[in-house]
C-alpha cells in the first residue's frame, strides 16, 4: 500500500481531505461502488478534472490518482 500525504490547498494553504462517495442513488447506479477526491477544508476547491472511481481499477489506485492529481496542483 502507498502511503501518500495529502498536499496543502494550493489557493488559501487549507487542509485537504479526501471525500468518498457512493455511486448509486435509490435502485440505479454501481452498487458497491465508490468516487474518490481531494477537496479543500476552506475553500472547497476540489481535485481537478473531476473524481476517481474503482469501477474499472481497484479502490488503491482511485484514491490514489485523487491524491496524485490533487498534489501535481502545489507544483
Amino acid at each position: 500500500m502507498r502511503v501518500v500525504k495529502i498536499e496543502t490547498c494550493p489557493w488559501c494553504g487549507g487542509a485537504g481531505h479526501m471525500v468518498i462517495e457512493p455511486m448509486w442513488r435509490g435502485s440505479h447506479g454501481y452498487h458497491g461502488c465508490y468516487s474518490w477526491e481531494v477537496q479543500c477544508t476552506q475553500c472547497g476547491a476540489t481535485t481537478p478534472n473531476g473524481k476517481f472511481d474503482n469501477i474499472y481499477i481497484s479502490q488503491e489506485e482511485a484514491e490514489y490518482k485523487a491524491l496524485e492529481k490533487w498534489n501535481k496542483r502545489k507544483e
